[in-house]
Parts: C-alpha cells; structure tokens; sequence
C-alpha cells in the first residue's frame, strides 16, 4: 500500500506511476550510486592510490550525467510507449532477440558480482577497525545481508 491505497502495478511500484520528474530520478541515480562503493570504497580508493581517484569521479559523474541528459528521455519515452519497466524488457521488446536478453542478463551477473563484493566489504572493513578480524566481518555483513533478504 502506498498512502494508504492498494497498488495496482508493476509501474506504480517501481516507477511511481510514471508520474515522477527529472528531480526525483536524479535523487534516485544519486541515492544508487553514491553507496558504500563511493562512501566506503572510493575513499579506501583515494587513500592508497591518491588525488587521482577524485578525477575519475568527476569524469564518471560527468560523464553519466551527459549520457542520462541525451539518451535517458529517449529511452524513457520508449519504455513508455512499450509498456515495459526494466532494461532488460526493453532490450527483449524492442528487438525481440532472447539472444541480447540473455546476454543482459549474464552481464547484470557478472557486474552484481564486482558490485556486491564491494558493498559487503565495505561494512566488513569499518567493522575491522573496531577489532573484528575482517574474514569473520565479511562473514557477519553477508549474514546480515541474507537474513534482511530472507525476513
């Protein structure tokens, strides 16, 4: 339920209805991005391999924000049209290829991987520096993970 109302869909959900600005998907790239890999791994990041590290933030920003400006009404707009929520169902509707939705799909996979192992270590270094040796860290942060997955 959301304010009190029962959702109707999969759009509602995950896309507000499709009634969201330019303002709340920014927050909402800022809010995915700026997590324990730019808090936690990026400065970890900064401080072994110096002030080169913020020039690659910069330009990844930059970067993305010039692609999201030029590509993301585009792609948005043929969601829409399309009916469709994810990337990958845009990539299986528009061309209808199972071959490019796999291929997706197996890239999501592998780029979770490098992903996850950074969000889970990142809690797990923070709690080696109040005497947890960083193996049982790692160990306690996936249990944690998995228990708030599971509950």
């Amino acid at each position: 339920m959301l304010g009190g109302e029962a959702l109707s869909s999969v759009d509602e959900y995950y896309l507000g209805s499709r009634a969201l600005g330019k303002l709340h998907f920014f927050l909402t790239y800022f809010a995915t991005t700026y997590s324990a890999f730019m808090f936690v791994g990026l400065v970890g990041y900064s401080y072994l391999y110096g002030v080169g590290t913020p020039g690659f933030e910069l330009i990844y920003i930059m970067g993305t924000a010039a692609i999201l400006s030029i590509l993301g009404p585009r792609i948005y707009e043929r969601a829409k049209k399309l009916g469709v929520s994810t990337p990958t169902q845009l990539i299986y509707t528009g061309n209808g290829s199972r071959i490019a939705r796999y291929l997706a799909s197996v890239s999501y996979l592998i780029f979770m991987i490098t992903y996850m192992s950074v969000q889970v270590t990142g809690p797990a270094v923070i709690l080696s520096r109040f005497g947890i040796p960083k193996d049982v860290a790692i160990v306690l942060t996936l249990a944690t993970v998995f228990l708030y997955i599971l509950r």
